[in-house]
Formats: structure tokens, C-alpha cells, sequence
């Protein structure tokens, strides 16, 4: 190598990845990549870079693009995997070695763009799964404006003006100081080749961390249903009817590659046969690899093979329907009820012969009718940690959210270079000051990772914060502060309490078997004591004395309890099957007021 040169590399996704965290009897990992290059003698050289944390997750999509500077003595590019422990040592998952001398990297016209096997680093380590990365290789020199550049910006300044022209001023002149500290171009351009080189020069544009937020969800932010080509079946705006005996689709407009979502149904009328469910970009009818449904008639069909499932449906009942991609599962409820089985469907996954993306779908044999919710009002029956496809905030809001993103990660990063794209739990601090909550007396924080379907406790992953704040409607803190005195409203109702805190026992515990006996006591003061059960301080006094731990069942039970035995414990039956921790309560009490 006889110059230096920048590297562009755009870390799509994994595969197959290995688990090597027990979470609840399933193995995962919550990878990232740490991207080095390799000095001449093939050790790593120079400032490490890192990509976002997916938590839990074996098939990560990162989406991320990092810029390395290849010196003169450098010969290859090191890319490996790692699962992150907030407690322990990271894991190493494997790597991928490019090595320049033998890969198409010598020349800068020349763009990677395939899939590399994970390999180990020696005997005894376990590795599997692929990574996809995207990498371009040339000399990057600062460049005058030039008119792909200025078309580029006047395009976009004139589309935004029509959208807002206050959010547009404040871009532009956000733009401007962007581009005078990243005005790049390739090798050899100029305004003779603009032809060959103002191709390359979009290329890497299209790869720059700065563009519009990936999400996982594609489409308009309201969601419509729309007939497939050739299907007798009617859209009235969320009604679906069809007046036929033929078997009718209608697809979203949306569309999903990763993340949990979820919709709901309210059956109008059963005809024939009702069909909810997802299908995937290529979908054909009946094919087995492309459609997942459960029908009206108790059935579950994956194309043409249907089985029994669940009862049948009846006028009046919401059917509701989430798709996990980070496990390959679709879940099913009737009237908030799971139906049988810890899911309806299993490996749901992306692929050559399924597609990249998948939808959901009504299908209607022989006129029925029927109502989709999904999420534009609110949802009846809410799979805890799925996300509802309806997007309240149109793009030019998303941009400004992420922007309040951004400054809540910086508040919180150790050092400036810190490239993790989460808001760390001193950032999580920093906003709730700025909110006006205090942690150990308010809700707040609680219900906004609630909301924002949090895993990691106090912390503000990227994906969750643009996803949660766009299905909710809030762009600014004072929408964040009106949002969190709703949601406190909203959990005087019984039902949404509930949800509330068996969310908070899985939040609180993160991936733990158990939670730790003064976190349950600290929580509980803060989530239970406000509500005036009259044996609160019995209990916390009993399990300081007696309890180390508590386990999912406990919390979960607990409210129950609560509410059969309001003021004391004189109809407690220890043959009613309650968690032993509750007996041993039931005992010690007795003693205590005899």
C-alpha cells in the first residue's frame, strides 16, 4: 500500500449468530461489532470502532456505517463479534478477516458487498452464523461544492420547506455545518467525470450515519389495508368485507424486516372463514413458506397446512396478532387471552425463498366482515413489549426526535469517541431532570420505558427511542412531560395497572432469574405503597426478615393477593395453590396479630 486511504464500511446484519446467555431456558446474545485494522505484521493497529448493542437478539440488524483510516503499512481490516454484559466480560462471538492483498480492496472502484463466515480464534471456542458488510475502499480528499452536492441540498431544502418551513430554516443551517466538516469525495473526481465518479460519491453518501433513521417498519405512518391484485375483497377505510365465496387478501401498506409489532381484529360478522395474520414479500397463496394465519374456524394455517388451534371466533371478539423477529414467533390472544401454546407459529425468519419483509394480512372466505386496529386508536388488548404499526409522527418529526436523542446521549457519554448509539443511565438522568422527575419518588421513568418497551433498566437503546416516541406522538419534552401525566391516569384503570407492573418485574430483573430482595422492596415502594394496601408494611416487613429474592411468579402473583385480601387474611386457604413465599407470609402474620 503506498498512500493512505479511508475505509468505508457499512455493517448491515447477522445470521445464525451464537447464544451464549441462558434467558429464561433459550440461549442469546446481545451482539455488537468492534471493527480494527491490521498493521503489517497482522496485528490490530489504531483506534478500535464499535457498533450499536442489539440486545437479545441472534439475528442483529445494525445498519451502520464506520469510517477507518488505512495507513500505509496497514494490510487487512478485522471485524469481530461480541455478546455485551453489563456484569461480566463481553463474549467473543467470532470474526472476519479481510485482507487487502487478497480481496478487491486494492482498487477504489471496486465496492464488497456479500456475506463473510464467522471464524474463531482458536480451538475451543464456539462461533457460528454470518455477518453481511458493505465496504468501499479509496482515496477521500476535501472537495469544493459541486453541483451534484448543491442539487442534492436544494432538492431537499425545497421538499421540506413544503413539509414545515421553520423545521426546514433550522436544518439547513444544521446541514451547512455538516457538510463544511464532511465535504468528501472519491479519487479522481472533478466536474469532467462527474458521470463515472458522482456515482461513487452517492454511493458513499447513501452509507453516512447522518440519513434519516433505518427503521425497521417501512411505510406511510398510517396504516391502510389495500386488496391484493385479482382479490374480491372490500377496504372501507379499516373495514374489511368481502361478498363472495372466494378465498380474498388484503395487505398493509406497511411493511416490517425486524423488531415485535403488533394489530389487532374485531370481528363484524363470520361468514365462511376469517383469516388474520402475516405474510412475507413473496407470498403466494398456499404456499408454506410465505403465509402464517389462524381463522375464525379454530384453525392455524402455515399456506396450505391448517391444525387445530384455539376455540372458534364469535361476533365481538378482538383477535389480536404480534410478530417477534428477533425470536421467529407470531403470538396469538382472543379478548386479551393467549391462545394455546407459548406461540401460534415458530421460525418466522427472513430469507431467499420467505422474503425480507412481512405484513399483515386479512384474508375473508365467503362473506364476513371485519375491523383493524393498528394502533391509530388505542389498542384493546396490548401484547406487553410489541410495538403498534401505526406511526403517529410523520418523518420531519422523527428527525427532530432523534436529534433529542442525540443530546441525551452526549450528556451521558464517558468520552467523547464513545460510538455506542444508546442513552446510557446517566444520559437517562439527565432526562429526568430535565422532565422534572425525581427516580426514587416519581413513576416517570417507569412509565416511559414501559411505553417505549425498554430492556435494559435506565437505558434508551436508539431503536427504542425512535419507535416508542413515534407510535406515541411525542417530539418534544414538553409532549414527554403530557405523555407521562396520562399514562398516570391511564394506570388507575386495573387492567392497565396490571400490564404496568408485570412490565416493571421483567424490566427491573433484566434477563436475572430472580430480583434481588431490597430492588423488590425499593420498587414496590415506589409502584405498590402509593396505593394504601393496608398490609403493605406487614409484608415489606416480612420479606426483609425472610425473603433474599423474588422470583417472576411472586412478583407477578402479588398483585392478586392484593386484591383478594384487601384488609386482612382471614379467607386465606393455603390449598388455593398461592406461591409458598404467600403461605409463609399467611403463617407469619398470624403470629404477628393473633
Amino acid at each position: 500500500m503506498n498512500e493512505d486511504k479511508t475505509l468505508s464500511v457499512h455493517v448491515e446484519r447477522g445470521e445464525k449468530l451464537c447464544g451464549k446467555n441462558n434467558r429464561g431456558g433459550s440461549m442469546t446474545s446481545s451482539p455488537y461489532c468492534t471493527l480494527t485494522v491490521l498493521g503489517k505484521d497482522g496485528t490490530p493497529s489504531g483506534k478500535e470502532r464499535k457498533t450499536t448493542v442489539i440486545k437479545d437478539n441472534l439475528e442483529p440488524v445494525w445498519d451502520e456505517t464506520i469510517k477507518i483510516e488505512v495507513g500505509k503499512e496497514s494490510c487487512g481490516l478485522q471485524v469481530e463479534v461480541w455478546d455485551r454484559h453489563r456484569v461480566r466480560s463481553d463474549k467473543f462471538m467470532g470474526r472476519v478477516i479481510l485482507k487487502f492483498s487478497d480481496s478487491k480492496l486494492m482498487s477504489s472502484e471496486e465496492i464488497i458487498d456479500d456475506w463473510f463466515k464467522l471464524d474463531k480464534r482458536g480451538k475451543k471456542e464456539t462461533v457460528s452464523g454470518r455477518i453481511k458488510l458493505r465496504v468501499q475502499y479509496g482515496t477521500l480528499k476535501v472537495a469544493e461544492k459541486t453541483e451534484p452536492e448543491d442539487v442534492q441540498k436544494t432538492e431537499k431544502r425545497d421538499t421540506e420547506k413544503k413539509e414545515d418551513k421553520k423545521s426546514s430554516r433550522k436544518k439547513d443551517k444544521e446541514g451547512d455545518k455538516k457538510a463544511s466538516k464532511h465535504k468528501e469525495s472519491p479519487a479522481g473526481w472533478n466536474s469532467q467525470d462527474a458521470g463515472l465518479a458522482g456515482s461513487r460519491w452517492v454511493r458513499i453518501k447513501e452509507l453516512k450515519p447522518t440519513e434519516p433513521y433505518p427503521f425497521p417498519r417501512e411505510g406511510p405512518h398510517n396504516v391502510t389495508l389495500s386488496p391484493l391484485p385479482r382479490h374480491n375483497i372490500t377496504v372501507n377505510k379499516n373495514l374489511v368485507s368481502s361478498s363472495n365465496y372466494s378465498f380474498s387478501v388484503a395487505r398493509s401498506d406497511v411493511k416490517v424486516r425486524g423488531n415485535k409489532w403488533y394489530f389487532e381484529v374485531k370481528v363484524k360478522s363470520i361468514g365462511n372463514n376469517i383469516f388474520v395474520g402475516w405474510v412475507s414479500d413473496l407470498y403466494t397463496q398456499w404456499d408454506d413458506k410465505t403465509s402464517w394465519f389462524v381463522s375464525s374456524d379454530g384453525q392455524k394455517r402455515i399456506g396450505s397446512n391448517s391444525q387445530p388451534y384455539g376455540p372458534k371466533w364469535s361476533v365481538g371478539d378482538i383477535i389480536g396478532c404480534g410478530l417477534n423477529l428477533e425470536s421467529g414467533e407470531i403470538h396469538v390472544s382472543k379478548n386479551g387471552a393467549s391462545l394455546p401454546g407459548k406461540f401460534a407459529f415458530d421460525m418466522v425468519k427472513r430469507g431467499v425463498d420467505v422474503g425480507e419483509h412481512f405484513y399483515p394480512t386479512i384474508a375473508i372466505n365467503g362473506y364476513g366482515s371485519c375491523e383493524v386496529n393498528f394502533g391509530e386508536t388505542p389498542l384493546q388488548y396490548p401484547m406487553m413489549g410489541f410495538y403498534p404499526l401505526h406511526f403517529v409522527l410523520p418523518t420531519v418529526q422523527q428527525e427532530e426526535v432523534r436529534d433529542l436523542f442525540n443530546v441525551f446521549k452526549k450528556a451521558g457519554q464517558e468520552a467523547e469517541d464513545d460510538d455506542e448509539d444508546h442513552i446510557n443511565f446517566n444520559g437517562t438522568l439527565a432526562l429526568a431532570e430535565q422532565l422534572g422527575i425525581d427516580p426514587t419518588t416519581d413513576l416517570g421513568l417507569l412509565l416511559i420505558a414501559w411505553k417505549l418497551n425498554c430492556t435494559t433498566t435506565f437505558e434508551f437503546t436508539l431503536e427504542e427511542w425512535m419507535i416508542g416516541w413515534s407510535t406515541q406522538g411525542c417530539v418534544t419534552l414538553e409532549d414527554f412531560k403530557e405523555a407521562i401525566q396520562k399514562w398516570k391516569k391511564d394506570i388507575q384503570d386495573p387492567n392497565n395497572y396490571i400490564t404496568f407492573y408485570t412490565f416493571c418485574g421483567d424490566y427491573l430483573k433484566e434477563g436475572k432469574k430472580v430480583l434481588p430482595i431490597n430492588e423488590a422492596i425499593q420498587a414496590w415502594d415506589l409502584i405498590l405503597k402509593p396505593r394504601g394496601w393496608p398490609l403493605y408494611d406487614d409484608w415489606i416487613a416480612f420479606v426483609k426478615e425472610n425473603v433474599k429474592a423474588i422470583n417472576p411468579d411472586t412478583w407477578n402473583m402479588l398483585w392478586k393477593f392484593i386484591s383478594e385480601f384487601q384488609k386482612d387474611m382471614k379467607a386465606y386457604n393455603e390449598a388455593d395453590c398461592w406461591p409458598y413465599t404467600f403461605d409463609e407470609f399467611h403463617e407469619w402474620y398470624n403470629e404477628i396479630h393473633p
